[in-house]
């Protein structure tokens, strides 16, 4: 992969992102201004965006994908990934 010049990078060639990204609606606003629980919060996001996927299935899919192994998702995010993918890994979803 081409490191476009940048010193001090070549430690990053071939690494790929991990990313959540959320709109940020009215209504998300105001259950953040009124205190409302994160969970609640979650559900609500769960329910009203289709496609937003957390950080942690995004990075459960690139485990399964291959692009990227449970030791550096561990690593990079925290011990959360493995419970995720251990409880999957016991349903017979990995």
């Amino acid at each position: 992969m081409k490191n476009f010049g940048v010193p001090g990078t070549e430690e990053y060639s071939g690494r790929v992102g991990v990313f959540e990204l959320l709109r940020v609606t009215p209504d998300l606003v105001r259950m953040k201004q009124h205190e409302i629980e994160d969970k609640v919060i979650y559900d609500y996001i769960r329910k009203t965006q289709s496609d937003y996927t957390d950080i942690y299935e995004n990075t459960y899919s690139l485990i399964r994908q291959g692009v990227t192994t449970l030791e550096e998702a561990g690593r990079v995010l925290d011990s959360n990934i493995l419970k995720v993918y251990n409880i999957n890994r016991k349903s017979g979803l990995t």
